[in-house]
């Protein structure tokens, strides 16, 4: 099976920009919002939309990742840095939903923190979920085998999505 680019860096910044107005609609009354993305891409994917909604809203923002054992994930959640989240709104990113553990487990973590209101984003939606839990903002939904493999790579003008 040969690799085949689904995104190239115009589509994913396009994707992103979409993104980026849909966050900011369903939070324009909020009083701040916490970006938070999954160690690795999935805070490549973080940083990249907390840039665009920082354009188009005033309301104040923050950002942060979590670090998460993906193949362990219970109990090695962690933020990177310190940061109370008591009462604010979430927005946690990832870059591809595979089955769900990852942001499972996340949110998890995060509900605890005694937040105002959590919402989930992610760059490629697959459909093999396990787990009770959505992505409330995707960029690309796509249907694979479970034999597929969705990586992102957040390099700037070399950013892709590609099946291997």
């Amino acid at each position: 099976m040969q690799n085949s680019e689904l995104l190239n860096a115009e589509e994913i910044e396009q994707k992103l920009i979409r993104m980026a107005y849909e966050i900011a609609e369903r939070h324009y009354n909020e009083k701040n919002i916490v970006f938070i993305g999954i160690e690795d891409n999935g805070a490549a994917v973080s940083k990249r939309l907390f840039e665009l909604v920082k354009e188009i809203v005033t309301i104040p923002c923050e950002i942060n990742s979590l670090l998460i054992s993906k193949k362990n994930p219970i109990g090695s959640v962690q933020l990177s840095n310190p940061l109370s989240l008591k009462n604010k709104c979430i927005v946690l990113i990832d870059d591809v939903f595979n089955s769900g553990s990852t942001l499972m487990h996340a949110a998890s973590f995060l509900a605890s923190q005694e937040i105002h209101r959590l919402t989930t984003a992610v760059l490629v939606e697959r459909k093999h979920r396990r787990f009770p839990i959505k992505a409330d903002f995707v960029g690309l939904k796509l249907s694979t085998t479970l034999k597929e493999h969705v990586t992102v790579n957040m390099d700037g003008k070399k950013s892709s999505v590609t099946i291997l």
